[in-house]
Formats: C-alpha cells, structure tokens, sequence
C-alpha cells in the first residue's frame, strides 16, 4: 500500500497509463485508486472487486470496464501462479490443466492447446512491488504471511523488486530468525523504510520481528 500511495503522488494527473498485475485487487488494499484516477489501462488478475466489508463487484471498476477505460485480463489463481513461475524459471511457456474447458482460454493468446495438454505463456512484470517486516542492507527481506506471489512474483519480474519495510535489520538479526520467509537480496533493486507502509491493512511480524507501528 506504501507504494501504490507513492505511484499515486508521482502519476495522478499524468498521461502514465501502466499495466497491473496481481492475484486479486480489491479489499483494504489501495491497487483500485490506481484504476479509478486513469493511471492504468490494463489488469492481469484472478479477481477485481471489494473485498471488505463484504464480496462484491467495485462499481468504479465497472463503470472503467464497460467504458472501455479498462481492460482485464482474466486468468485462474493456479495458471497466474505458473505463469509467474514459468517466467522465473525462464521459460516462455509451461503447462497446466487449470483451464480445461474454461471460457478463460477461450480464444487467448496466451494460452495454446496441443491435443489433451494445456499451455500457459510466462508471465514477466518489469517490476515487483511487496511490503515486507523488515529486511538487511543486503535487500533479504523477512516477509509476512501469507506470502501469496511474493517471491514468485520477484523472481519473474525483468527488473526485480522493489520492497517498501517497517524498518533496517541487522545482518545477524535476520541470520538469528528461523524459519521465516525470506526474499533474497538477489532479487530486490530497492528497499524504502515505511513504517506502516501496509495500512489500511495489518501486517503479520513473524517473532522475533515487530510491527509497532500498528498498535494502534
């Protein structure tokens, strides 16, 4: 949320118009306000609409879609998974049988049939963005649970991640934690301290890590 919120200040008002991608968008996360001010064209995603308080379609979103403001590009949470996984392992293409028989395949580029096996292409982001509990000065990162495509996400992304954190850990701190989930450093082009940075969400910090910041 930390950094949709600086997406928004930098690119409401502009002629910016990028392409979203993302299991689901919707709930007490901000990745609707980036639709609703014009800044996106394009959805990759499992899932569009609220979430919280209840489940239901987002009538912004509507209004975008049947306009014709906003494409989505609808896929199942299993084949978003493999594309994702496919692009971190270099491949173009992998197989899954999660669309048999599905209108979602139905006549999309991404996807081939090769008589009974299903295809699905990578998918590969230019760049990630997660919010994690804390991470070195090496960019691992301790993330919170669920994780859901986080790493994944990470890894396929052509120019890596950028990680918003509640705060700078010491090397030995993160080295002392185990059995966390951990994003490598490898894959992390910037880290940007937010405490915070999830909220309206909460933030689950596995011990030996805190999130004072949502005491409150």
């Amino acid at each position: 949320n930390a950094a949709i919120r600086e997406l928004l200040r930098q690119y409401n008002g502009s002629s910016a118009r990028f392409t979203l991608s993302g299991t689901g968008f919707g709930g007490p996360q901000l990745g609707l306000f980036l639709p609703a001010v014009g800044a996106v064209e394009r959805i990759i995603t499992g899932f569009v609409g609220n979430q919280y308080p209840r489940v239901g379609p987002n009538t912004r979103v509507n209004r975008l879609i049947d306009s014709g403001m906003l494409e989505i590009d609808a896929w199942s949470l299993l084949t978003f998974i493999q594309r994702l996984k496919a692009a971190a392992s270099g491949l173009e293409w992998t197989v899954t049988r999660s669309l048999t028989g599905s209108d979602v395949a139905r006549g999309h580029e991404g996807v081939k049939h090769l008589d009974d096996i299903t295809l699905v292409r990578a998918l590969r982001p230019d760049v990630s963005f997660l919010d994690a509990v804390g991470a070195d000065r090496d960019g691992n990162a301790v993330l919170s649970v669920p994780a859901g495509e986080g790493i994944t996400g990470a890894a396929a992304a052509r120019l890596g991640a950028i990680v918003t954190v509640e705060r700078i850990v010491g090397r030995e701190e993160l080295r002392a934690a185990s059995g966390v989930i951990t994003l490598p450093g490898a894959l992390v082009r910037a880290v940007c301290p937010v405490p915070g940075g999830a909220h309206p969400s909460g933030l689950f910090a596995p011990p030996p890590f805190t999130a004072d910041a949502y005491a409150d």
